[in-house]
This record gives C-alpha cells, sequence and structure tokens, in this order.
C-alpha cells in the first residue's frame, strides 16, 4: 500500500509543532481540514491531543528533535583569513594576466608604499633594510 505524502500547511515543522500553543495548532488542524476538503481531524481537544493528530497525520516523529541550524558570525581570524584569500586570489588573476600580455610581472612597484623614509633614499629601519636586502636576492620571472 502506498503512502501518501501530505503538504505540511505553512510553518509547521516538527520544532514548531512541539512548541506551538492551542491557538496555532487549531488553526492548523483548520488548514488541514480546508485542504482535505473532508473533516480530517477534530478541532477540539487539549493541546497534546492536537499535536498528536497533527503529527500522526503528518506523519512527523515527535521524538526526533530536528538540530536548529546554527548560524555563526565568522570571527575576526576567520574574516581575517578569507581577506587575505581573496586578496590572494586577486592578485594571482593580476599576475596571469600580465604574464599572458608578455609583460614581467612585479611584486612590488614604484606605486608601492615607499620602504624608504622620506627624507632620505635610505630603508627608515633595520627591518626594512633586511626586507630590501631580501627582496633584492629574490627574482620572479614566471612566465606562461
Amino acid at each position: 500500500m502506498a503512502t501518501v505524502r501530505r503538504v505540511l500547511p505553512d510553518g509547521l515543522t516538527v520544532s514548531t509543532l512541539l512548541s506551538a500553543k492551542g491557538a496555532q495548532l487549531k488553526f492548523w488542524t483548520t488548514q488541514t481540514n480546508a485542504s482535505a476538503e473532508e473533516k480530517v481531524l477534530k478541532i477540539s481537544g487539549t493541546v497534546d491531543q492536537l499535536r498528536t493528530n497533527l503529527a500522526a497525520y503528518y506523519g512527523l516523529d515527535l521524538t526526533v528533535i530536528p538540530r536548529a541550524h546554527e548560524v555563526t558570525v565568522p570571527t575576526i581570524d576567520e574574516s581575517i583569513r578569507d581577506r587575505q584569500w581573496a586578496d590572494f586570489v586577486a592578485l594571482g588573476a593580476e599576475w596571469k594576466s600580465t604574464v599572458e600580455a608578455g609583460k614581467v610581472f612585479h611584486l612590488l612597484t614604484s606605486s608601492s608604499h615607499d620602504l624608504h623614509s622620506p627624507d632620505t633614499n635610505t630603508p627608515a629601519s633595520l627591518h626594512e633594510a633586511a626586507l630590501l636586502d631580501n627582496l633584492s636576492q629574490v627574482v620572479i620571472d614566471f612566465r606562461l
């Protein structure tokens, strides 16, 4: 014998059925009777009876409580990591298009932040001096 699949009234789920008050249960019962075009469920009774009748009619198992879908806000670290990956993707796309155009891709350009002190052409700190020294030893000429 085939199982009849009935369309649930708007808003009727196991979770909402378990927390619904009498007025809501009667409303769903009335909707059920209207969609069936006959009186298939009683509108009177206790809240537990109405809940049990609706669950039985729609084949809902009230013993299995679905887990609430957790909506979490990304942490600051996750947000930073996501933006960094987005920047890497954009950098890769720029690198690829530059190489496809037959040009050399430069990680540091004249428009990059000035790593030198404003009044001289020397590095502003020892850290920047080491950074410049390391970058001068790295040559990236990536061609496809």
